[in-house]
């Protein structure tokens, strides 16, 4: 069996694989979603934090293959309707779950801000109320005069 160079890119490169190329992407950019969204249901920031090198590749792969479905267009249009309509499902599907993810981690991210500021006010006021303290004699005692402690990083330079 011989085949030239072209007829071998022609087969890698038809509007069949390239679909089904991109289903098995977002079969699996769905199941890192999922995975992030109970991560994120469930507070594991461990194994939230740990699945997004595999979706930033997942991503970066995906968003490479719809730019390739775009530039064939006129192939892929003449693909298996079936296969066509497999592609929109998982694509709407994906698309639900990335949007579930993205709203649950700015939840999840306000609230860590939330958390950050509630820390910092908190040792604000805990350097504020050790600051100004006088003795019996009236006179300030050391933790008065001691350098200021800096409650941020921001404020440390």
């Amino acid at each position: 069996m011989t085949t030239t160079h072209a007829e071998s890119t022609v087969a890698v490169n038809s509007p069949e694989k390239i679909l089904n190329g991109l289903l098995a992407l977002m079969r699996d950019l769905k199941l890192i979603y999922m995975q992030e969204v109970d991560a994120i249901r469930s507070g594991d920031t461990k194994k939230f934090l740990a699945l997004q090198p595999d979706k930033e590749v997942l991503s970066r792969d995906y968003e490479f293959r719809v730019r390739e479905v775009q530039a064939r267009a006129a192939a892929i249009k003449q693909a298996d309707q079936g296969l066509r309509s497999q592609v929109a499902l998982e694509q709407a599907e994906l698309s639900v779950l990335a949007d579930q993810a993205m709203h649950l981690a700015s939840r999840m991210a306000e609230s860590m801000r939330r958390l950050h500021e509630r820390l910092i006010d908190a040792a604000r006021h805990a350097v504020q109320q050790e600051k100004i303290q006088y003795g019996s004699a009236g006179v300030l005692t050391e933790s008065a005069t001691a350098k200021p402690v800096a409650t941020a990083i921001n404020e440390s330079f």
